[in-house]
């Protein structure tokens, strides 16, 4: 079985997929991000995500 062959109802067969989940406090999805392990997230949109949730502390 070739692994790598494209199924047009079911994506490509075989390939292993990652999620990133970001779930706010009050347990709402502010960000989902599924890919390939081929296709690394955008870090930038992750890092903004974080920081927008993120509360803001004084140094």
């Amino acid at each position: 079985m070739n692994f790598t062959t494209k199924h047009e109802s079911r994506g490509w067969e075989g390939a292993a997929k990652r999620a990133i989940v970001v779930i706010d406090k009050q347990g709402f999805i502010r960000y989902l991000d599924v890919h390939t392990a081929a296709g690394p997230p955008d870090n930038d949109v992750l890092l903004q995500v974080l920081m927008d949730i993120a509360p803001a502390t004084a140094d």
